[in-house]
């Protein structure tokens, strides 16, 4: 038998593709973003001639009137940077049933059909599996662990944490549950 080396047949190029017409996806979001071009302006994004990229409008601008400046918007009443606490609630009864009867109709077909299956792999060998954890071969504690110091990232990271808090003054974090600053931490 001899191979042959000869190159295959190209597959057909020119065949025909049915069109369904325009997904119902992408319909959607065209007249979405038509609905809001028509409250809000024509949105036009500009393409840098010497790199390619896209530069898009801010929302901020006000030619799209699309949010309120950010010196409008004012902190959170609610949030902190800490996070949100109003969506801490008190525990509620449940509103659907809890501890209700539940039938056993007995093992599920696959169970059986796996223990089946370990019995017979187990006559086939002549050797039964140990189920029993073997504790011998737990792995070590307790073992020595060398300090080769600051890994560089943390060294970094607190120099520029230094650095900022030498020019912007302390970060003094809010207290709460969670983490409340103490004397000997970094900042």
């Amino acid at each position: 038998m001899s191979a042959s080396f000869a190159t295959p047949k190209p597959p057909p190029r020119d065949y025909f593709v049915p069109n369904f017409g325009a997904d119902k996806d992408i319909m959607d979001a065209q007249s979405h973003i038509a609905q809001q071009e028509a409250k809000h302006g024509t949105w036009t994004p500009v393409q840098d001639s010497l790199t390619g990229a896209w530069t898009l409008p801010s929302a901020k601008d006000s030619k799209y009137g699309l949010l309120q400046m950010e010196s409008q918007l004012g902190d959170d009443p609610i949030c902190s940077s800490a996070g949100c606490s109003q969506y801490k609630h008190p525990k509620q009864k449940d509103d659907h049933k809890i501890d209700y009867f539940v039938p056993s109709y007995g093992k599920d077909h696959d169970r059986i059909h796996t223990d089946a299956s370990l019995n017979t792999a187990e006559n086939m060998l002549g050797h039964k599996w140990n189920w029993k954890k073997d504790t011998s071969k737990d792995p070590p504690k307790d073992y020595f662990v060398p300090n080769f110091g600051m890994d560089k990232d943390i060294a970094d990271s607190l120099g520029n944490l230094k650095q900022s808090v030498s020019k912007h003054g302390s970060w003094d974090l809010p207290k709460d549950d969670w983490y409340v600053q103490t004397e000997s931490d970094p900042i």
